[in-house]
């Protein structure tokens, strides 16, 4: 009896806990929440009244307000000073498990560290909520943080994956219908082509978003867009394009687009001969309120058309505040994951700085062609290794592609090919055994599907066979004796260098130009992948190339590297060869 009683009253007393519910969120709260979605005015206000009440309620409550006071912050660009706040939202969430507050708080952890120049970290959060927001199925949420993870691989230069997201942000414009949101990410897509040099496919993306900014009748986004192409065209030597473009500024533009709008401006009024107006939009870029960006533009600029005007003084005085406001700009970038190019940039500006200290003293003359050098080559220098780092990447990618072809097409070939199909028709076998007779279409496929493999086998088994038979004759071969017989290359003749080439390509299935399809080779690189085929060992190889031993050792192992794009030894590249 007294067990019957305290076996309820323990489970009862071990459910409570599991019973506690989270505290409510206050109305107030969500009323906050809604008037952050909507943009309402007046927020800061709502959240400031908030503020002491907050302190006093249970920590959901108190987390929760801090989620909106992030939220708000993001909305007005609000530079964060530090990431403790979000951490520790995140933190409670994610103890939580809150799968419903947590795609957002990833979003807006991202955004936080966006905004420090935190590249790893901001996409870290990003992906995360990626994941969290499409298990609820969340596509306006999913295309800001598509949208906001392409403006970061276009800002570090990886345009293929800047690509990639803003296409995806752009896939989700039927679901999450926002059309200025819509025009940022086609503008975008825009300025990604233009950075890789495709201006076609740049303006066909701008065009479409004037065409969304001028359906959504919002004038100041329209500029927005017409600001982007119009730099385009300025760069593409288009001055009567770009002046176009420029015409009737909303007069409500913000403080960002109305500095953009003096620097292209200045650079216009610059190259059209008119450098009296240029210096004019230049001094409006400086004035009091504008970024060390616009700073440091505008003293280019004037540095420029005071060279072009003889004012060689006033041309290194802004020469020296261009340097001051390019390394407070240098100061402002922190980014995990930056660019070999933008390394070579900074040495670079490294270097000029000090050239500028060396040449202090000397006549404004030379100070000047000395910076405009500098800033040739590093201009000159940074083009030359992107174009050369993105060909490598682009060979890098071919050569693996080509690599998986000849090594799929030479696994159908195999002994493991065929053994992995017996076991699949032995798989069909058991399931066809299981199989009802009166289920006839489901038989017939199976069965067709075992005939299949079958035949598949039997052209592996005779191509095996007539690969055996030819290794067969070519070990028998009057010039493989020939190079298993020589004691030196003198003993060879370009000739039968010739002759072994064109044997072991009838031999091997066009071997020269399958390796060729992987990397360019040099006459000592093929002859030593050609006797390598011969089965000559390395002491041969040395002998027959008129080298010595340690270095066609160190040669092997670069060609492996060269072809197969990693790393290894000189015996992994004869195990490749003999098998290629």
């Amino acid at each position: 009896m007294l067990r019957r009683i305290i076996l309820p009253l323990l489970c009862l007393v071990l459910l409570l806990p599991a019973c506690k519910e989270e505290p409510e969120i206050p109305a107030e709260l969500k009323a906050i929440n809604k008037a952050i979605e909507s943009d309402k005015p007046g927020i800061y206000y709502m959240l400031q009244d908030y503020k002491p009440k907050a302190r006093k309620q249970p920590e959901a409550v108190r987390m929760y307000y801090d989620f909106l006071t992030i939220k708000y912050e993001d909305q007005i660009s609000f530079r964060h000073p530090s990431d403790s706040l979000i951490k520790g939202i995140v933190h409670y969430y994610e103890e939580k498990n809150d799968r419903r507050m947590l795609p957002e708080v990833y979003y807006l952890a991202g955004r936080v560290y966006a905004s420090f120049g935190d590249a790893l970290w901001g996409l870290d959060y990003y992906q995360q909520a990626l994941d969290a927001s499409a298990a609820q199925g969340n596509e306006k949420l999913m295309q800001r943080i598509y949208f906001q993870m392409g403006h970061i691989f276009l800002h570090q230069d990886v345009y293929d994956e800047a690509l990639n997201a803003q296409r995806k942000a752009l896939g989700h414009k039927h679901l999450a219908v926002d059309s200025v949101s819509e025009v940022f990410i086609l503008k975008d897509l825009g300025a990604t082509y233009a950075a890789q040099g495709k201006t076609d496919s740049a303006f066909l993306y701008y065009q479409e978003a004037l065409r969304k900014a001028e359906t959504a009748c919002n004038a100041s986004v329209r500029f927005y867009v017409k600001e982007d192409m119009a730099a385009l065209h300025l760069r593409l030597g288009e001055y009567d394009k770009a002046w176009h473009l420029l015409d009737a500024p909303p007069a409500d533009m913000d403080a960002s687009v109305q500095a953009t709008l003096y620097r292209l401006k200045a650079q216009l009024f610059h190259r059209t001969g008119q450098p009296d107006s240029a210096l004019y939009y230049c001094r409006l870029l400086t004035r009091e309120g504008s970024s060390v960006y616009d700073w440091q533009a505008a003293s280019l600029e004037m540095a420029g058309i005071f060279t072009g005007q003889g004012r060689f003084q006033d041309a290194v005085n802004q020469y020296r505040q261009y340097v001051i406001y390019t390394d407070s700009v240098q100061k402002l970038i922190r980014t995990a994951a930056i660019s070999k190019a933008q390394s070579t940039y900074n040495y670079r500006l490294r270097e000029r700085e000090n050239n500028q200290l060396k040449l202090k003293n000397a006549e404004q003359h030379t100070l000047i062609l000395v910076y405009l050098l500098a800033g040739v080559l590093i201009v000159g220098g940074g083009t030359i290794y992107l174009l050369y780092l993105r060909t490598s990447r682009q060979k890098q990618n071919e050569r693996i592609k080509e690599l998986e072809r000849q090594q799929e097409e030479q696994y159908t070939r195999s002994r493991a090919y065929i053994e992995q199909n017996n076991a699949i028709i032995r798989q069909l076998e058991t399931r066809l055994a299981s199989t009802s007779a009166d289920n006839t279409q489901m038989r017939e496929r199976l069965q067709t599907q075992q005939e299949q493999l079958r035949q598949r086998n039997i052209r592996a088994e005779a191509e095996m066979r007539q690969q055996e038979l030819a290794l067969h004759t070519f070990r028998q071969s009057d010039i493989y004796i020939r190079f298993h017989q020589a004691a030196d290359f003198s003993e060879l003749s370009e000739t039968d260098w010739q002759e072994l080439q064109r044997t072991i390509d009838e031999t091997f299935n066009r071997f020269t130009a399958r390796l060729y399809a992987l990397s360019p080779l040099s006459e000592r690189e093929l002859r030593i992948c050609l006797l390598v085929k011969a089965e000559i060992q390395p002491t041969g190889i040395a002998q027959l190339t008129g080298r010595v031993k340690s270095t066609i050792t160190s040669a092997r192992k670069n060609l492996f590297e060269k072809l197969c794009g990693k790393k290894g030894s000189a015996e992994d590249f004869d195990r490749f060869i003999r098998a290629f």
